[in-house]
């Protein structure tokens, strides 16, 4: 009981959200489901009374059938506005449940893995059928929900009007109503659970036709095509047969439901047929042709409340899933009320939001950053780091360095709120930072990953994303980045479509465009992670020169003097970089040395090359090449 009462109220925030288009909505769809069959059907009873009485003449039929065509007309007049409210009023619900749900996912710790309440992990397949099955299901829900309300007093209009004409045989109609709650009644508990099932049967599917379109290349080099398509079949196998029965469940309930109307409407008719004396003399052929009509509604609207209900119970399951992407795990936020921009039914659109480069204050501009106690540690594997320390002041080069799964992704990421610390503290100029996520954006501090995150979109919006830069601020990103030259070899330049995950540039082209990224937002503090592990060597020596000089003087003998203007007033670069490259290690000024999660050194390059045996393994190249690109500990 209370997960419907909740249910409820959850569809009738929804209802709220946008109260005036659903308003005329409803209005419109009171007079296609309500107005105008109570009136075509007293326009019909009247003209087979007038047959009945004999007094019928051809201009009388003909007048009566005019009236019925131009009520007919002005019906479908009406259906049209309806169906333009009725898609302006889906979109507007859909948009919003997009938003909420697109919100709650990106307010969770932007590293750490999708997960519900109880810990367990949400499947990329099943947040992917969320936002487009279940939100689809909410939608027609609330919807229906509107229409059923129109039917809803049509019905009580048409029951009144034939209350009026005959009362035994009315009252016969709520039998199949009565049987329609019932059946639900007894369906609730199979309705949740085979849809349930067939969701979850849908995340698979897409999940597995997903990482198969992100891994083509290695199962081709792994000749596991085969496999690959037995495991895709198997899980479509198990889709169909989960469908099937959820489809099978709602068809046979909507059939049941049309068989109960129909034998209820024969069982009216029967009683009509069968009432003698005073029963059949009290009913004029006008009645009888108003009460076939009226009935075939009242039986429609019976049908579709039954559906209704089965929908309703569907949409419980839709609400949970939700939740379970939300912080929380509550859905009272899927629905909760946000602005969003819309084109409004009638009026002007509203200007779409626009990403303007923060202005930074004298607060944000980077004194020292001081990290005390830093500890995160994975539930699963048992890694991460514990009781980390950090110190970085403006202007400082400073490296993390260390064995693959020695913990530098992870303090990257807890640095900076992509996962939640478990313990320690970080502070911004001696002013503690109490959210890490939030606080450490631009113009404060700017972050490029270990993969390179590029969409199909022109290399121009990949590195703007959203954010309204001059040329100027492009082009000094691009030279900082070493990438001008590249960009200017491209056939379109800056408007060359990059691809699905970038695939038309090189992993080198890749992780100096999310430089380049980073770059633009002129941050006080920038925070790399293996930048430049995909570049040969005189590209990554350049990089990290102009990266370490930060004002553009950089490499007099590249011959891009012409640029080397533009970045003159730049500040002093402060960067924190994980990496083991001797290239960047010579440039640090100071190096943090970590090993299965703790700082085991730090120091400078030639006091650590004679004090610290992991650090001279990692120079000399013994502990391996790359970096994991998920590191776990």
């Amino acid at each position: 009981m209370n997960q419907q009462i909740a249910s409820w109220r959850l569809l009738g925030r929804l209802i709220a959200y946008a109260p005036r288009i659903y308003a005329l909505d409803a209005l419109l769809w009171l007079g296609i489901m309500g107005l105008f069959p109570v009136l075509t059907g007293l326009i019909v009873r009247a003209f087979f009374t007038m047959l009945e009485g004999g007094a019928a003449t051809t201009r009388g039929v003909g007048s009566w059938i005019m009236v019925l065509l131009l009520a007919a007309v002005a019906n479908i007049v009406v259906i049209v506005l309806g169906r333009f409210t009725k898609t302006q009023y889906r979109f507007v619900v859909r948009s919003l449940l997009y938003h909420n749900l697109l919100q709650g996912v990106l307010a969770r710790p932007g590293a750490e893995a999708l997960q519900r309440s109880d810990g367990s992990p949400i499947a990329p397949g099943e947040a992917i059928s969320t936002f487009r099955d279940d939100v689809e299901e909410i939608e027609d829900t609330v919807v229906g929900a509107s229409e059923l309300a129109c039917q809803g007093v049509f019905a009580v209009i048409a029951l009144g009007v034939l209350l009026s004409v005959n009362v035994t045989v009315t009252l016969l109609v709520f039998l199949p109503l009565l049987a329609i709650m019932a059946i639900v009644r007894q369906l609730e508990a199979r309705i949740k659970t085979t849809r349930r099932a067939g969701r979850a049967a849908t995340e698979q599917v897409t999940g597995a036709v997903g990482e198969i379109f992100g891994a083509v290349q290695a199962i081709k080099v792994a000749g596991a095509e085969q496999a690959v398509l037995q495991h895709l079949r198997r899980a479509n196998a198990t889709r169909q047969r989960a469908m099937i029965a959820d489809q099978l469940l709602t068809a046979g309930i909507q059939a049941v439901f049309l068989n109960i109307v129909q034998i209820g409407a024969g069982l009216i008719l029967l009683v009509i047929a069968l009432s003698a004396g005073q029963e059949a003399a009290t009913l004029s052929v006008g009645d009888v042709a108003l009460f076939i009509y009226f009935l075939s509604f009242i039986g429609d609207f019976l049908g579709f409340f039954g559906t209704m209900a089965a929908f309703y119970r569907q949409s419980e399951v839709s609400f949970e899933r939700m939740a379970a992407l939300l912080p929380g795990a509550t859905p009272t936020a899927a629905v909760a009320a946000s602005p969003l921009a819309l084109k409004p039914l009638v009026g002007r659109q509203p200007p779409l939001p626009t990403v303007e480069q923060p202005r930074p204050t004298a607060s944000d501009t980077l004194r020292e950053l001081q990290a005390t106690g830093l500890t995160y540690r994975y539930a699963d594997t048992g890694g991460g780091i514990t009781n980390v320390d950090l110190l970085i002041r403006a202007g400082e080069f400073v490296v993390i360095t260390g064995r693959i799964g020695s913990g530098k992704t992870t303090l990257l990421r807890v640095l900076q709120g992509l996962l939640p610390a478990q313990a320690g503290t970080m502070s911004w100029n001696g002013m503690r930072v109490g959210a890490p996520a939030a606080f450490f954006v631009p113009p404060r501090s700017a972050y490029t990953p270990q993969a390179s995150r590029l969409v199909s979109a022109p290399l121009r919006d990949n590195l703007l994303l959203g954010l309204a830069a001059d040329e100027a601020a492009i082009t000094q990103a691009l030279y900082l980045a070493v990438f001008e030259r590249d960009v200017a070899e491209l056939s379109d330049g800056l408007a060359t479509l990059v691809g699905a995950k970038g695939i038309r540039l090189s992993g080198g082209q890749r992780q100096r465009a999310a430089a380049a990224r980073m770059l633009i937002r002129r941050s006080n503090l920038l925070i790399v992670d293996d930048l430049s592990s995909a570049l040969d060597v005189e590209t990554e020596r350049v990089l990290w020169e102009r990266l370490r000089l930060g004002s553009g003087v950089g490499d007099r003998g590249t011959g891009i003097g012409k640029t080397e203007a533009l970045t003159s007033h730049l500040h002093p670069l402060t960067v924190l970089a994980v990496s083991h490259r001797r290239e960047v290690l010579r440039r640090a000024d100071r190096i943090i040395v970590l090993a299965h999660g703790h700082v085991v050194a730090r120091g400078g390059l030639t006091d650590l090359l004679k004090t610290s045996n992991e650090l001279r393994q990692i120079w000399q190249g013994s502990v391996g090449t790359s970096e994991r690109r998920n590191e776990g500990a």
